[in-house]
């Protein structure tokens, strides 16, 4: 991947965000600017960052900021925009949730208020910002050796949630900041589509990070239930959703904007829950776009796909050319699972 332009991680003091600043400075980056409500943490990832970084002339540094402050913003910006010149790469992965699991009864205004003001507001802030600076930038060529993928001022990646789908009890605060997050990146991602900036963002289930482990360590057994939720029997690392978003980030997602990219869901072979709430929502955009829909699928769930007008793709018209990018091949996705296409 083509990642050797400077990148603004935002909440990379710990968890996905960590493990995003240093998947950039591994994979080329020649800056980073690592911001983070915690300034020890930052300090902590960006001396990280140096000792495994890849660029021979590779700059990092650390600020705090708080994403629910709009000068704060504003500031850590600017300061991203003075010491490299220009961002190539934002990512927001700030965010919050209650201390406690609550129902809707007994969550109190402030906490919730707490909730929106870092995850909505503080998306909405960093968006806003970010976007303004990217579009007085030159643009820069995606791809020397492929002019064709046009150029781009810039990218953006927010860090939303598996329940910007759906919803989970007791996560009231939680999943209506999320719902907004994906909100916001749609919104954000067809305004920018006339300044040359991409917007995306990933949809992570459970992923092994601080605030996860604290969630769990606050309701006993909780952990054993998330994992009998998901397919791999194991919640995810930082480190796969940092690939995926440095993918997004990437020249090799230079057609890809407004993306929601989900991770391990849920057990699809149930045919209810969140599998069929993501399949009517691809439904969705495969007819606004009036685009065939391509999906790869449990093979359990194949019945569920028939009754929405897909049928089988045999894995030997597919041109596996194609999606030796996505690595496919080196998973054994043809053996394992199935592939499903919706024609128009």
């Amino acid at each position: 991947m083509a990642l050797d332009g400077s990148a603004f991680v935002i909440g990379g003091g710990s968890g996905i965000g960590k493990a995003t600043a240093i998947a950039f400075a591994k994979e080329g980056a020649k800056g980073l600017l690592v911001a983070d409500l915690d300034l020890d943490a930052a300090t902590k990832v960006a001396e990280e960052s140096k000792v495994v970084a890849t660029h021979p002339g590779f700059i990092v540094k650390a600020i705090q900021i708080d994403v629910a402050l709009p000068g704060s913003v504003k500031d850590a910006t600017s300061t991203m925009v003075k010491s490299f010149g220009r961002i190539d790469y934002c990512v927001n992965g700030a965010g919050i949730t209650s201390p406690l699991p609550t129902p809707i009864t007994k969550i109190e205004y402030e906490q919730f208020r707490k909730v929106q003001d870092v995850n909505v507001n503080g998306t909405f802030l960093v968006l806003n910002t970010v976007s303004a600076a990217m579009a007085t930038q030159e643009p820069r060529v995606n791809d020397i050796n492929q002019p064709q993928r046009g150029t781009s001022r810039g990218s953006i990646v927010n860090v939303a949630s598996i329940l910007s789908f759906k919803a989970l009890s007791l996560t009231a605060s939680y999943t209506t900041s999320k719902h907004a997050v994906l909100g916001l990146t749609r919104a954000a991602a067809l305004d920018n589509t006339q300044n040359g900036i991409r917007v995306n963002c990933v949809c992570p289930s459970w992923v092994d990070t601080p605030m996860t482990q604290r969630a769990c360590d606050s309701t006993p057994g909780f952990d054993r239930l998330v994992r009998s939720q998901l397919p791999l029997g194991r919640m995810g690392t930082p480190e796969e959703i940092a690939d995926a978003i440095l993918f997004l980030s990437s020249s090799k997602a230079s057609f890809i904007t407004g993306n929601l990219a989900t991770f391990a869901v849920t057990s699809e072979c149930q045919g209810r829950g969140i599998g069929s709430q993501l399949l009517e929502y691809c439904l969705e955009i495969s007819d606004m776009a009036r685009l065939p829909c391509w999906l790869i699928v449990f093979p359990a769930s194949y019945q569920l796909y028939l009754r929405f007008g897909f049928e089988k793709v045999d894995h030997r018209d597919i041109d596996l050319n194609h999606w030796d990018s996505y690595k496919l091949r080196g998973y054994g996705i043809y053996h394992n699972y199935a592939m499903v296409r919706r024609p128009r």
